[in-house]
C-alpha cells in the first residue's frame, strides 16, 4: 500500500505542482475523497485561526460575537493551502484517504485520536470522522450509538471496537456485487496509475480487516485484479452469494468517476439494531472497550450453535433458514394463515386491495383493515404516508405492502422484525436503505417494538 499511496502522491503532483497556494475551488478537481479531506483540513485551519479565546476579552459579547463571525466567513473565503505546504498536504491526504479505503476503522480511530492519548467525547469523535467522505455509514451507525446509549466519551481502543463491529456486520451479507460497490472508490482512485487493477496487497489488507482472512489469503497469486478478475474470484469464494452468473476473468479497462459513488444497499437499519442491542444499556461515562462493546469472535472462530451466537452473520442465517426450508417435508394440510383474497390476489397478479365482496378467509375471520394493520405495526398516522411506502419499498405493491405488515405484526420482537425488512423489502424490492421511506418505515417499526417492551 505504501508503493500505491507514494505512486499517487508523485501523479497527483506532476498535475497540481507545489508551485503555488491552493484554494478551495482548486481541491474540487482532486479525486472527490481527497478533495473532501483536504478541505476538511483547510476548515480546521481556518477555525483554529479564528478562534477567540483571549481572557482578556469577553468573548460572549454581541459586538465581539458579531465581529468574529464576520472575521471567520472572511477567512473561509480566502482560505488556502501554501505553496510551501502543499506537497506535505497533499501526500498526507493521499496516505490517510488510500488507507482509510482499505481499512476505515483503522485509519478512522487513528484520524479520531490524532494527538495525546485518553479519552473524547462523542462530538470530536464524529467530527473527525466527517474528514472521510467514503463509507458513510460508520459514522452514521456511531452517532446512533452514542446518542441511544448515552456514552459520553471512549478511549481509543473503544471506539476501535465499535467501528470494528459496525463495519464487520454491515458487509456480513455482501455477494460479488455488494463487494466490487464497496470497492468502487478505491478503483476508481487509483485507475490513473493502475488500469491493469488494484495491487493484491491493498485488497488482501482489505479483506483481512473485514475479517475474511482465508479469502485474502486465497488472492495470493496475481499482482493485480480487475474489476472482472475480483468478481470472479469472489463468485468463486463465496457461490451461497452470487448475484450473477460468473463472469470470465478477463481484463477490463477502469475508467476515471470524479463523482463520490453511491453507498452499497446494505441493512444499514440491521446492523444499527444489532450494535445497539448487544451495547451495554448503561454504560459509564467513559466507555472501556470491554463496556463499550461485548468480545467479538475473530475470522477465524470455529462455527458455534444458532442458540448461543450472537455473531453468525446475515447471510449465514439466511442460507441456513433456505436450505432449511428447501428440505422441510410438504405440509400435510394447507396453510391456513394467508387468506384466500390474498392466494387470489397473488394468483391474478392484482395488486388492488380486495374489494368489500371478497370471500371469508378459511380461518372464519376477515383481514383486519389496513389502516388498523398500519396502526398497529407503525404507530398512528401511518396510514397517511401508505401511498410513500408502498410506492417507495414494495414496488407500488400495496398487496406486497400489506404482506410484509403482516409479517411485521406476527414478530415478538424487533429482534424477529429487522430481518424481515432487510430480507423482504430491501433486498426483494432493491431498495436503498439511504432512501428516506426506508428510514422512516424502519424507524416506525423499531419505536413500536420499544414502546412494546
Amino acid at each position: 500500500m505504501p508503493d500505491a499511496s507514494a505512486a499517487l502522491a508523485r501523479h497527483l503532483l506532476d498535475a497540481f505542482p507545489p508551485s503555488r497556494a491552493y484554494a478551495k475551488a482548486d481541491l474540487d478537481r482532486l479525486p472527490l475523497p481527497l478533495g473532501h479531506f483536504l478541505s476538511f483540513r483547510l476548515d480546521e485551519r481556518v477555525a483554529n485561526a479564528a478562534h477567540v479565546g483571549e481572557a482578556w476579552v469577553d468573548a460572549e459579547a454581541p459586538a465581539v460575537r458579531a465581529a468574529a463571525d464576520v472575521f471567520r466567513q472572511a477567512l473561509a473565503d480566502h482560505a488556502r493551502i501554501p505553496a510551501a505546504e502543499w506537497e506535505a498536504a497533499l501526500t498526507e491526504a493521499v496516505e490517510r484517504v488510500v488507507a482509510y479505503l482499505a481499512d476505515p476503522v483503522a485509519t478512522a480511530s487513528a484520524f479520531a485520536f490524532e494527538g495525546p492519548e485518553g479519552t473524547l467525547t462523542a462530538e470530536p469523535l464524529l467530527h473527525r470522522m466527517a474528514a472521510f467522505s467514503p463509507y458513510p455509514y460508520l459514522r452514521e451507525i456511531a452517532e446512533r450509538f452514542f446518542q441511544r446509549k448515552a456514552v459520553e466519551a471512549m478511549d481509543r481502543a473503544a471506539f476501535e471496537r465499535l467501528l470494528r463491529r459496525i463495519d464487520r456486520q454491515m458487509v456480513a451479507g455482501f455477494g460479488p456485487a455488494d463487494w466490487l460497490t464497496l470497492l468502487d472508490p478505491l478503483f476508481d482512485l487509483l485507475a490513473p496509475l493502475s488500469p491493469e487493477g488494484l495491487p493484491t496487497p491493498l485488497l488482501q489488507r482489505l479483506f483481512e480487516a473485514k475479517g475474511l482472512g482465508d479469502f485474502a489469503r486465497d488472492l495470493e497469486g496475481p499482482e493485480t485484479y480487475t474489476q472482472a478478475g475480483l468478481r470472479y474470484a469472489l463468485e468463486e469464494a463465496f457461490p451461497e452469494l452470487d448475484d450473477e452468473a460468473p463472469a470470465p476473468p478477463e481484463a477490463a479497462p477502469l475508467a476515471v468517476v470524479e463523482s463520490e459513488p453511491a453507498a452499497p444497499e446494505t441493512e444499514e437499519g440491521v446492523v444499527e439494531a444489532s450494535v445497539l442491542e448487544e451495547a451495554p444499556e448503561e454504560p459509564s461515562a467513559a466507555a472501556t472497550p470491554e463496556e463499550a462493546m461485548p468480545e467479538e469472535p475473530g475470522p477465524e472462530a470455529p462455527p458455534q450453535d444458532e442458540s448461543t451466537s450472537a455473531e453468525e452473520p446475515l447471510w449465514k442465517r439466511l442460507a441456513r433458514q433456505q436450505e432449511e426450508a428447501a428440505f422441510a417435508p410438504p405440509p400435510s394440510a394447507p396453510v391456513e394463515e394467508e387468506p384466500l383474497w390474498k392466494q387470489l390476489a397473488r394468483q391474478r397478479g392484482d395488486s388492488a386491495e380486495p374489494p368489500p365482496a371478497s370471500p371469508t378467509p378459511p380461518t372464519g375471520r376477515r383481514p383486519p383493515p389496513l389502516a388498523q394493520l398500519e396502526a398497529r405495526v407503525l404507530g398512528d398516522g401511518a396510514a397517511e404516508r401508505r401511498d410513500w411506502f408502498v410506492r417507495a419499498l414494495a414496488g407500488g405493491s400495496e398487496v406486497e405492502y400489506r404482506r410484509v405488515l403482516e409479517l411485521l405484526d406476527r414478530a415478538a420482537s424487533w429482534d424477529e422484525a429487522w430481518p424481515i425488512i432487510a430480507r423482504e423489502l430491501f433486498r426483494k424490492h432493491g431498495v436503498n436503505i439511504y432512501d428516506e421511506a426506508a428510514v422512516a418505515f424502519t424507524d416506525a417499526v423499531e419505536a413500536r417494538f420499544s414502546q412494546r417492551s
